[in-house]
């Protein structure tokens, strides 16, 4: 219902359903996969099934939806793949209660991710001297970022009681989450992919996944404006969505 009332009343709600075509159907689909592709074919799949208890029903005669994917860009999650922002309490009760199977970095670096929303890769590689803990403050130096410019992370209490948990484990080490075969070097990312896909979500989530969940709830949830939410994924002008 949510999601009707944001992305489909707007540009529908006043219109009987007979009275839809698919080019009006099409522009507000359009709308939406502006920011968010993958959304906009979940709104496409609930519209479809409003029209077809319409039609089931006598309220309308056919589905202005259909065919409408051949309109719309293509959009393949590939090895992004990412939970939706409803399937986010289940997957955190999950990770809550799978947290004694993994190792203690691993699962703090998952909370992480949630948290911060960075790239997995500008997460294993962070140092110490990255973390402001007096300004609350994470600032990833220019040369480790993909738009080669320095990104601020603000930090939560959350965030930083788990850098503080991390200190007492890794004080000693360059890198806050040090590899666990060789200390010198950083933990591999695909560490926390296996620990996702033990947790049961094998394909449904990755740890790029969690910045498109971060987009989804800072719109959808939260309100927030794109380029804000944009602007703090740190994203280029090509991936913006």
């Amino acid at each position: 219902k949510h999601r009707f009332e944001k992305y489909i009343f707007p540009s529908l709600g006043n219109f009987p359903l007979a009275d839809i075509k698919p080019l009006m159907m099409l522009n507000c689909l359009q709308k939406i996969e502006k920011t968010a592709p993958d959304l906009s074919r979940r709104m496409k799949a609930a519209c479809s099934h409003v029209f077809k208890y319409a039609i089931a029903t006598g309220r309308a005669d056919n589905d202005p939806t259909y065919g409408l994917e051949a309109a719309m860009k293509k959009f393949k999650r590939g090895h992004y793949a990412s939970i939706s922002v409803d399937e986010f309490p289940q997957f955190l009760t999950c990770l809550t209660d799978y947290q004694r199977h993994i190792h203690r970095q691993t699962y703090l670096a998952l909370r992480l991710l949630l948290l911060t929303f960075v790239r997995t890769c500008e997460l294993v590689e962070a140092r110490w001297d990255e973390i402001d803990f007096e300004k609350a403050m994470w600032v990833i130096p220019a040369q480790r970022m993909k738009m080669n410019l320095p990104h601020i992370i603000p930090l939560s209490q959350q965030s930083l009681a788990i850098f503080r948990e991390l200190k007492e484990m890794n004080s000693k080490r360059e890198f806050i989450f040090p590899g666990y075969y060789n200390p010198r070097k950083y933990m591999s990312k695909n560490t926390m992919l296996i620990a996702i896909k033990r947790m049961g979500y094998n394909g449904k989530m990755t740890g790029h996944g969690f910045r498109s969940l971060a987009l989804g709830i800072l719109k959808e949830k939260l309100g927030y404006p794109h380029d804000i939410a944009d602007r703090q994924l740190a994203h280029r002008s090509e991936e913006r969505r």
